[in-house]
């Protein structure tokens, strides 16, 4: 295996972000890593960014700003929905909260919706996709049942306390309602343990090409299946759906690939003592595809040398 040179994108990576609004959402012990004692909170945000300062606009923008004293932004309760989901989730290889994953793919789509003509209330669906998006399929591995479906999520995010106020209280129920729907679409197929491995990779892929090229007239179509409610959602509300959902996916590949890259990087990965993970010459082809897909899309210069410098350093792991 080459040594990882640096200098290949410095730009986005940095060994330690202190900010007290991110350790206080990543409280959790030290988990046994392959090599220097890898601590999960000390090193959660190495892989986004060399300047520290670059996440406040977004931590700002999420939770609110330390000194603000009027009403916080409506996704400080989506973030705090995502860390009591996923509290008992880790990445099985490090042991790192699930919730970094969740939030780095939020961080992702934060920038990219930047450079499109998204509304302020289409961001904050944005951002809740990209917290939730797991949601449904991890619960169905947690409970070992695939029964788990779009309607129980629905339910547990319209759930009242006894003052009557639901987990997401400052979110209207037609924006629950499209969440629940861009979430249950964004779920995997559930997989069998008799799935023979290329049968999966193959079912995978055409779940990938289904949410890159969605339209408008399927995520109506799952709206109609689900039967949620009453409220309904038009033409251009499904129209916005299949775009936040093409959007998430991508940033959700880009923050898997930069995370894979991160294990390897740091002699983290540990395939081997999984049996039942994907081969890992079989997860690199499956990014190559991806960025391949990712190569006929306008993507901000950002994403390409990200995604160009993860590659790079996947490539000469599996050349080494």
């Amino acid at each position: 295996m080459q040594v990882y040179n640096k200098e290949i994108s410095t730009r986005y990576y940095f060994d330690e972000y202190r900010d007290p609004r991110i350790t206080d959402l990543f409280q959790t012990p030290t988990y046994g890593c392959n090599k220097n004692n890898y601590n999960a909170v000390d090193h959660t945000w190495r892989f986004i960014t060399t300047n520290c300062t670059i996440l406040d606009p977004f931590l700002n923008k999420l939770i609110g700003s330390p000194l603000q004293t009027g009403d916080l932004p409506p996704t400080v309760a989506i973030v705090n929905l995502a860390k009591k989901i996923h509290e008992e989730d880790r990445r099985k290889m490090t042991g790192e909260m699930y919730i970094k994953h969740l939030f780095y793919t939020a961080y992702l789509v934060d920038e990219m919706t930047k450079e499109k003509e998204y509304s302020f209330e289409q961001q904050n669906l944005a951002t809740a996709v990209a917290f939730l998006h797991d949601t449904i399929e991890l619960k169905r591995k947690r409970i070992d049942t695939a029964d788990y479906d779009v309607k129980d999520f629905y339910n547990l995010l319209m759930t009242t306390d006894v003052n009557g106020s639901t987990l997401l209280n400052n979110w209207e129920p037609k924006n629950i309602k499209k969440i629940s729907i861009m979430v249950s679409l964004m779920t995997p197929p559930d997989k069998s343990i008799e799935t023979p491995a290329d049968e999966w990779h193959n079912i995978k892929r055409e779940d990938f090409y289904f949410l890159m090229n969605i339209t408008k007239e399927q995520v109506r179509e799952r709206n109609e299946m689900s039967d949620l409610d009453r409220i309904q959602l038009s033409e251009n509300d499904f129209k916005e759906m299949a775009q936040i959902i093409r959007d998430v996916k991508i940033a959700e590949v880009l923050a898997n690939l930069r995370e894979t890259a991160d294990d390897v990087m740091w002699s983290r990965d540990g395939h081997d003592n999984f049996p039942d993970m994907r081969d890992f010459k079989d997860r690199h082809q499956m990014f190559k595809e991806r960025i391949q897909h990712f190569g006929s899309l306008s993507l901000n210069e950002l994403y390409v040398a990200q995604m160009d410098a993860d590659m790079q350093i996947l490539n000469d792991f599996v050349g080494g």
